[in-house]
């Protein structure tokens, strides 16, 4: 499937869930062998694939990054829910068991993403919040960004074109002042300075948010590419 264009989201989302069900058939049954290393990698490698494709995003993210923004729990905790409901254990106690679980995983990965995304929950059980290629790029730090393009020998520097600071996803969308009157606008309609603390939790707050702050970005990040291609 593309990046740009193709199925949306909630498409690709149910196409995930579709595979999710054949790796899981059986569960219950087969759960302990996740204890082995090489197995739990295997089933992992196969998640990070169709998380990829979810979030359209690059293949050097970090799987346990990739599964957080695409909302694919990872498998050996998905295995281990499973047959804590074949063992008698409610389905939403199950599930409060395997995000408290993914919880504790994600606070010790010190990513760029978990400064972003600090609560799986929350992240996870959202009502809105369609993802696409540049939003995606922004909260996994790979994309059009100089230093991530310099770390690949992908770009003779990691300056900023515009300013000549260090250019990552947090210069660009929250410091860099090439997009000055672009992030005031959005600012402004939502009553909030922007920050790094602070963007994904607004834009959990409700849909509208969401979609204002994903524009921002997107139209950000259009341009930049754009402009740089020049």
């Amino acid at each position: 499937m593309p990046n740009i264009g193709g199925p949306s989201t909630m498409k690709r989302k149910m196409l995930s869930t579709v595979g999710h069900s054949v790796i899981l058939y059986g569960a219950p049954i087969w759960a302990k062998a996740m204890d082995t290393i090489s197995l739990r990698n295997k089933l992992l490698s196969l998640q990070r694939r169709m998380a990829l494709r979810v979030t359209c995003a690059y293949r050097t993210v970090a799987t346990d990054s990739i599964l957080a923004i695409s909302g694919l729990p990872p498998i050996h905790l998905l295995t281990q829910e499973r047959r804590q409901i074949f063992n008698g254990k409610t389905k939403e106690e199950s599930r409060n068991l395997m995000l408290e679980k993914w919880q504790s995983e994600w606070s010790v990965s010190k990513s760029w993403s978990t400064y972003l995304i600090k609560d799986i929950r929350k992240w996870f059980l959202r009502k809105h919040g369609a993802l696409n290629y540049y939003l995606t790029q922004f909260l996994t730090g790979h994309g059009s960004f100089r230093k991530y393009l310099y770390e690949r020998e992908r770009s003779r520097d990691d300056e900023c074109i515009y300013c000549g600071e260090k250019d990552d996803a947090e210069h660009t969308i929250i410091y860099c002042s090439r997009w000055n009157l672009e992030r005031q606008t959005v600012e402004e309609k939502l009553y909030i300075k922007l920050s790094t603390e602070n963007i994904v939790d607004t834009m959990l707050e409700d849909e509208e948010k969401w979609l204002q702050i994903n524009a921002f970005v997107s139209a950000v990040l259009k341009a930049k590419s754009k402009e740089e291609e020049k």
